[in-house]
C-alpha cells in the first residue's frame, strides 16, 4: 500500500522541479501541459491532507493559509479573466504548504535537490559569459530575447532562465540555503568545501545576473540568519562592521527606488536613467487605487489588469501586464486594508514563530531540524524583505516563500507532536 509520507514526496520533488523547469515546459510543449503538473500536485495534496488529517484538527497556520486561499480565490481577477494558470498555480502552493508542514521527512531532500536544479543554472550562467555566442541557441529555443540580456549581448545574465530577473532567483536559493547549512554548524567537516563552493559559485551567478536585489537581501538574511542561529559568535566589532554594511546597502536598495535618489544615483553611472525601473510610479499607481477603494480593495491580481497605462516597451517581459513590484502596496491595492493587514500579519506570524521555535526547542532538535529551521527562516526573510521591491506572492518567487514557511511548519508538527 501506497504510504502517505512517500506520496508527500512526491509532492515535494514535483513542486520544486516545476518552479525550476516550467518555463522551458512551457516553451517546449504548451501551457496546458502545465495545467497536467498543477493538477497532478493538487490531487497529491488532496490525497495527504484526506489521508494524513481524520484524526488531527487544523492548527492555527493551516488555518490561516486556508483563509489567505479563500482571499485570493473568492474575489480573484484572474480567474474573472479567463487566466487559470498563475490562480491555479497559487492553489497548487497552498495545498502544497499545508500537506508538507504534516512532516519533516522531505525536508533535508528537498534541500538537497533545490541546490541540485539551482546548480544546473549557476553552470549554465558561467559558460554564457565565457562563451557569449552560443547564447544565441537560447534565443531561437524562447523564440524572443529575454529580458535584461541587452538584445542578447549579455545572455548570461538571463541564462537558462527566460529572463535575468528568474535566473537571479534560480541562482540565489543555493546562496540562502548554503548559508543557512554552514552557519548553523550542522554539517559535517567533510562536506564544508563543497557547501563553501556552491555558496561562492552562488553569489558570483547572482552578481553576473546584475540583480542587485537578490544580492542584497541575500547577504541581508544571511547575516540575520547568523546571528539567530549561528552556535559560535565571530567578533562584536567585525559583526557591527558588517551589519552596518549589509544595513546600509540595503537602505541603498530601498532609497533608489525613490525618484529624488533615483536620478542622482543614476547620475552617478553617467547614464542619467532611472534605476528605480518605475517602481515609484507603481507604487503610487496602485495607491491611487488603494485610496479609491480602502476597505476591500479590487480583488486579488486587481492591480495587473489594471496595469495598462504603466506599460512601455518592454517593461512586461512579452506577458502584457506589470505588478506593482512591492507586495505589502499590491496587498493594499487588491484587498483593502483589511485583507493586507491580515496577509501581512500571517508573514510576520510565520517568521517570528520560526525564531521563537527555534530558540526554544533548539536543545531537542536534530541537526537535520536546526539546519532546516535555518534554511526556512532564510527563504522567508529573503522573501519577505525582497517584497519592498519585488512580488514575491505573485511570481515564481512565491515558491521560495511556501517552501520556507512549509519547511518551519514540518519541523514544528514533529517536535509538538
Amino acid at each position: 500500500m501506497l504510504r502517505v509520507s512517500t506520496v508527500r514526496k512526491w509532492l515535494a520533488y514535483l513542486m520544486v522541479f516545476y518552479f525550476f523547469f516550467y518555463p522551458q515546459m512551457l516553451t517546449a510543449v504548451s501551457g496546458k501541459f502545465l495545467y497536467v503538473f498543477l493538477g497532478a500536485a493538487i490531487l497529491f495534496a488532496l490525497l495527504c491532507f484526506m489521508s494524513g488529517n481524520r484524526q488531527k484538527r487544523i492548527d492555527i497556520y493551516q488555518f490561516e493559509w486556508l483563509i489567505i486561499l479563500a482571499i485570493s480565490s473568492l474575489r480573484n481577477v484572474g480567474l474573472q479573466h479567463r487566466d487559470y494558470l498563475w490562480p491555479l498555480t497559487f492553489i497548487a502552493l497552498i495545498l502544497t504548504l499545508l500537506v508538507l508542514g504534516q512532516d519533516d521527512g522531505w525536508c533535508d531532500k528537498l534541500l538537497r535537490t533545490a541546490c541540485l536544479f539551482s546548480t544546473v543554472y549557476i553552470i549554465a550562467c558561467f559558460v554564457f559569459y565565457m562563451i557569449p555566442s552560443i547564447y544565441s541557441s537560447m534565443i531561437s529555443f524562447w523564440g524572443y530575447i529575454p529580458n535584461g540580456t541587452e538584445l542578447g549581448r549579455f545572455g548570461y545574465r538571463a541564462g537558462l532562465a527566460d529572463n535575468h530577473s528568474a535566473n537571479g532567483t534560480y541562482c540565489v536559493v543555493p546562496f540562502l540555503i548554503g548559508t543557512s547549512v554552514l552557519l548553523s554548524g550542522t554539517i559535517q567537516k567533510k562536506e564544508r568545501k563543497k557547501w563553501y563552493l556552491l555558496v561562492g559559485l552562488s553569489a558570483v551567478a547572482v552578481f553576473l545576473t546584475t540583480k542587485r536585489a537578490h544580492l542584497v537581501f541575500g547577504l541581508a538574511a544571511t547575516l540575520i540568519t547568523y546571528y539567530i542561529f549561528s552556535p559560535k559568535r565571530m567578533n562584536r566589532k567585525l559583526f557591527r562592521l558588517l551589519a552596518i554594511m549589509v544595513t546600509a546597502l540595503v537602505i541603498l536598495q530601498f532609497v533608489q527606488n525613490i525618484p529624488y535618489f533615483s536620478e542622482i544615483l543614476g547620475g552617478f553611472s553617467d547614464q542619467g536613467i532611472d534605476i528605480s525601473n518605475g517602481r515609484f510610479e507603481y507604487w503610487l499607481y496602485a495607491i491611487s487605487i488603494f485610496m479609491a477603494n480602502p476597505l476591500l480593495g479590487i480583488g486579488w491580481l486587481g492591480f495587473r489588469y489594471n496595469s495598462s497605462i504603466l506599460i512601455r516597451g518592454t517593461n512586461t517581459g512579452g506577458i502584457g501586464y506589470v505588478d506593482a513590484h512591492n507586495v505589502y502596496v499590491q496587498l493594499l491595492c487588491e484587498n483593502g486594508i483589511l485583507g493586507a493587514v491580515f496577509v501581512i500579519a500571517v508573514f510576520l506570524h510565520f517568521i517570528i514563530s520560526t525564531i521563537r521555535f527555534f530558540l526554544k526547542e533548539k536543545e531537542k532538535l536534530t541537526l537535520i531540524q536546526t539546519r532546516v529551521l535555518a534554511a526556512s527562516f532564510a527563504l522567508q526573510f529573503f522573501c519577505l524583505i525582497y517584497g519592498v521591491t519585488g512580488n514575491f506572492l505573485y511570481d515564481r518567487t512565491c515558491f521560495i516563500y511556501v517552501f520556507g514557511c512549509a519547511l518551519f511548519c514540518a519541523v514544528k508538527k514533529s517536535i509538538v507532536e
